[in-house]
């Protein structure tokens, strides 16, 4: 598996958008501040609004964020794990990766879950 990003980059923010009926889309400022990039349109199916379409919009927008925390988080585990990384790897590295690998992990579910 390669591990280059396909994806639009992040971050990802959540817009309230009615052009098409309730519902919201998915930006990213990649292309520029002035030019939001639409990475996905959510809207409901009953034309009308609720919490589970807004929750959905947000776990979304948090998914370039929690692709990198799971890097980190990867990394810092193979370090621990792998018995070439092992040897290599000191106490302070291995704890100020994990160290890095929480605080980003916490910060995307943080953004997944508050409005």
């Amino acid at each position: 598996m390669s591990g280059e990003t396909k994806h639009t980059e992040g971050p990802w923010h959540v817009e309230r958008d009615d052009h098409f009926g309730p519902g919201y889309v998915i930006v990213s400022p990649a292309a520029g501040m002035h030019n939001r990039a639409p990475v996905v349109r959510l809207s409901s199916p009953l034309m009308e609004m609720d919490e589970t379409l807004e929750a959905d919009a947000y776990l979304i927008a948090a998914s370039p964020d929690m692709l990198a925390a799971l890097h980190i988080a990867q990394a810092a585990l193979a370090m621990m794990i792998e018995p070439n990384s092992i040897s290599k790897t000191t106490l302070p590295i291995a704890f100020a990766q994990a160290t890095e690998a929480e605080a980003k992990a916490r910060t995307a579910i943080a953004k997944a879950v508050t409005p």
